[in-house]
């Protein structure tokens, strides 16, 4: 019986009770009761890595509060990855080493890499394996990352720690003179749920395949109930939303206005102004914040503010919509360098419509004859060798994809960028979030949402499916080979 059928008819509890001991040998050098997030804490900002090296996982535990330790899967030994930076152009070469006692590997998130490269769980890295990663930076300057992506176990090894960050530079970006160094921050943002000691608890119930795997702390670069001294100056932020399912409404405590210059495929054209925004797992923006007016000693918070959460399949004790509060700025000292927000960033080419060769529909539905119900793609549960579309290399087509269930799906492409052409049907319209190169896109509940794309770089087989991850790790996951 394979693992989908199993937790159907089964239920959960027998499924993890078979998987690696991660959870059970947490440790606790102390208790900080219900609510350990009450401390806050310098936020952790990742070693950067050039573009050549290693990242090596493991099982072992991370100091998520001092004297408070917890399972987790670290890599090259801190809860979350490193970060890679590297210039478009340049060749990335990382090995991979698999020290866990299970099948795991590396997709790079947005950036195009050759088939065998890409993260496909039909390549695993077998236990105590290893896999050297090897192809050339072609995408534009921007913000991508990267996160374990086995076979049904995407969910658990990502939430536990093996997730990094990529930033991506390039000469058009660099003469635009944005924040640098210790004034452009990375933000990977996830979701956590803890045990009344303050431990990392993974452990989904059946109904978390309907809504995803939702906690109530906020972690920021691995870290709890951040804070970060900032001084008067502009600041670039490199959101990045490495939640198993949640949806923020990103926002300031002050609703100040912030400056949107990209999103999941590089930089605007032009800046966005704006107060609030949304950002669905896997999706990641970049923001300007001046924080030149601010008095010294003063606070802001960034939040995840509140909003109505139009589906049936939200979780009770963790729901959508909760307002959430990531990260404390902290307003330390003056600075009397004050870059001016550019008017213009670089230039934006749309794919032309006229010029698709196809239009080609995709149906988001749900199986409810489970005993918790089934995300589906076009009726399909995800099957690793099969074909499920072909698509010519080079062709630009539309794709028209219906959610006609109840629940969100951010739905992510592989191999490729798009465009977000427009949004038909639900409660939303076109997002901030949906402007120009775009490798994830959220689908509200009975929405169509319209994109055009082409696939250039490669040939073979890529993926396209939910970044919800435990919709993904249950099935909801498709192969598309490019030929």
């Amino acid at each position: 019986m394979d693992r989908r059928a199993f937790i159907a008819r089964l239920g959960l509890a027998a499924v993890y009770s078979q998987l690696p001991p991660i959870l059970s040998s947490c440790s606790s050098s102390g208790d900080l009761g219900s609510n350990p997030s009450r401390i806050a804490q310098a936020l952790r900002i990742p070693v950067t890595i050039s573009g050549t090296g290693t990242l090596s996982a493991l099982n072992g535990t991370a100091a998520l509060w001092p004297g408070i330790t917890s399972s987790a899967i670290l890599t090259n030994n801190t809860f979350l990855g490193p970060t890679i930076a590297i210039t478009k152009g340049e060749t990335l070469n990382v090995r991979f080493n698999n020290l866990l006692s299970e099948d795991s590997n590396i997709h790079w998130h947005g950036l195009s890499t050759p088939a065998i490269m890409d993260g496909h769980p039909k390549y695993p890295v077998k236990p105590g394996g290893s896999f050297d990663y090897s192809f050339p930076i072609l995408d534009r300057a921007g913000t991508y990352w990267y996160h374990a992506h086995p076979d049904r176990a995407t969910a658990r090894q990502a939430y536990m720690g093996l997730a990094g960050a990529i930033i991506v530079h390039d000469p058009e970006e660099q003469a635009l003179s944005l924040p640098s160094g210790k004034f452009d921050v990375p933000l990977i943002i996830q979701d956590k749920r803890l045990t009344s000691s303050g431990q990392l608890i993974y452990s989904p119930l059946k109904e978390d395949f309907l809504s995803g795997y939702l906690g109530d702390t906020p972690f920021v670069n691995g870290t709890p109930n951040a804070f970060l001294d900032v001084e008067k100056t502009l600041y670039r932020f490199r959101l990045i939303n490495a939640s198993n399912a949640r949806l923020y409404r990103i926002g300031f405590s002050d609703s100040r206005t912030m400056y949107l210059i990209g999103t999941d495929g590089g930089l605007l054209d032009k800046p966005v102004t704006l107060t609030t925004f949304y950002l669905s797992p896997g999706e990641r923006a970049e923001i300007l914040v001046d924080f030149s007016a601010d008095m010294t000693s003063s606070s802001v918070k960034l939040q995840s503010l509140t909003f109505p959460f139009p589906s049936s399949h939200n979780s009770a004790e963790y729901p959508q919509g909760m307002t959430m509060d990531l990260i404390d700025f902290r307003i330390a000292k003056d600075n009397t360098i004050h870059p001016a927000i550019p008017s213009s960033l670089v230039a934006f080419t749309p794919l032309p419509v006229a010029s698709a060769v196809q239009t080609r529909k995709f149906v988001l539905t749900m199986d409810h004859s489970r005993t918790y119900g089934m995300h589906l793609i076009d009726g399909k549960v995800f099957e690793m060798d099969r074909v499920d579309y072909r698509i010519p290399i080079n062709d630009i087509e539309i794709w028209e994809i219906e959610n006609q269930g109840e629940s969100i799906h951010g739905m992510h492409i592989h191999g490729t960028q798009f465009q977000v052409l427009e949004r038909l049907y639900g409660d939303w319209q076109i997002q901030p979030t949906d402007k120009s190169w775009k490798d994830t896109v959220f689908i509200g509940a009975n929405e169509t949402v319209r994109i055009i794309l082409q696939f250039t770089a490669y040939k073979g087989t890529y993926l396209f499916h939910c970044h919800n991850l435990e919709h993904e790790d249950d099935g909801m996951m498709v192969n598309i080979e490019v030929v």
